[in-house]
């Protein structure tokens, strides 16, 4: 990622251009307070990228757990090659990304714990600006930061993601990314309280942060420092219901709690959601469709594909029209060309 200067930390508190390092926090930080997690399932070729992105972090001190998910592509295999006594390995057969969060949530013996996807990139600043800024307010209990798109070696400017608590919230209540899952940092002890992740499947995201939007509050950097990876294998439609299950699972307990209420299972959600009508069955294949026009407009963006861009995004709008149009002009506005 390109170096860009150091914006202020939102909120107001620090307002400094100066680190946090030299005031107070540096032997918190550098005592291994952090752990960096990586679950992995058939991540080639862009898990070596991935864990060397990590490996080159500006923050002095810190441990990075691997859990391979039963991966048949060669990542095990990579994985038992790294040689650096900061990453530990673990392989285990297949059992899903949620089942893999909570062991990670249990295995991470550092007092914050950082999510990280096996072929996504970190800026080497990630880790020293999360934890200088989550030292410098102990009220928060998970802080993400913005991101770009990685697609065919190039970067794209992603739109920006909500710095305060309570839009994170509104936009998670949405069924949206108020945060994005795999750039945040939490307090492991936090997390462990609230029984960690409950959905083993898609949509685990959104139940968790919600979750973590109760227990105190939670925020975004306004830094870039995490690129998000958009590939041809991402571009497909056919796990949406089972997403889009999973969310609206989310966002109904939260609304349940909120309001004092028992909370289904999900099982019982899950069986309601089978019967759910075929008006409602048509516009979730809608979404689904405009949510892979838009990525195929941001893979055709860092291609140099231009007029495919114009189309896909315009398709996208066409079936979503209000969510679509303002990310569009989201990423437009921000994008300063292609890196």
């Amino acid at each position: 990622m390109a170096e860009s200067p150091r914006p202020d930390v939102p909120n107001g508190v620090y307002t400094g251009n100066e680190s946090l390092l030299q005031t107070g926090h540096e032997e918190a930080i550098r005592l291994g307070a952090v752990t960096i997690t990586i679950p992995v399932f058939n991540a080639m070729p862009y898990l070596p990228e991935a864990v060397f992105s990590v490996l080159q972090q500006t923050c002095e001190s810190f441990k990075i757990l691997v859990i391979n998910d039963g991966s048949t592509d060669g990542s095990a295999e990579f994985l038992d090659s790294i040689r650096d006594p900061r990453v530990t390995i673990i392989h285990q057969p297949n059992s899903g990304l949620g089942t893999t969060l909570n062991r990670l949530v249990h295995l991470c013996d550092t007092k914050y714990f950082a999510r990280m996807d096996a072929d996504d990139l970190c800026d080497p600043r990630r880790l020293e600006f999360q934890l200088e800024y989550l030292e410098a307010h102990p009220e928060v209990v998970m802080l993400g930061t913005q991101i770009s798109f990685t697609a065919s070696g190039k970067t794209v400017q992603a739109g920006p993601a909500p710095l305060d608590h309570d839009g994170i919230r509104r936009r998670l209540l949405d069924g949206k990314a108020g945060v994005c899952h795999p750039t945040i940092v939490f307090r492991t002890a936090i997390a462990r309280a609230i029984g960690g992740y409950r959905i083993s499947g898609a949509g685990e995201d959104i139940d968790f942060c919600l979750r973590m939007c109760e227990q105190g509050r939670v925020a975004n950097l306004p830094q870039v420092l995490y690129s998000y990876r958009i590939t041809r294998s991402s571009l497909g439609i056919s796990q949406r219901p089972v997403l889009e299950r999973g969310y609206k699972f989310a966002i109904r307990c939260a609304m349940l709690r909120s309001q004092s209420l028992p909370e289904p299972t999900f099982e019982d959600f899950a069986r309601q959601w089978e019967q759910r009508s075929r008006y409602r069955r048509f516009f979730e294949r809608v979404d689904a469709l405009a949510e892979s026009h838009y990525r195929r407009g941001i893979l055709s963006s860092a291609e140099g594909r231009y007029s495919a861009r114009a189309v896909h995004f315009a398709l996208a709008a066409l079936l979503r029209p209000k969510a679509v149009v303002n990310r569009v002009r989201r990423i437009l506005h921000h994008e300063g060309g292609i890196q």
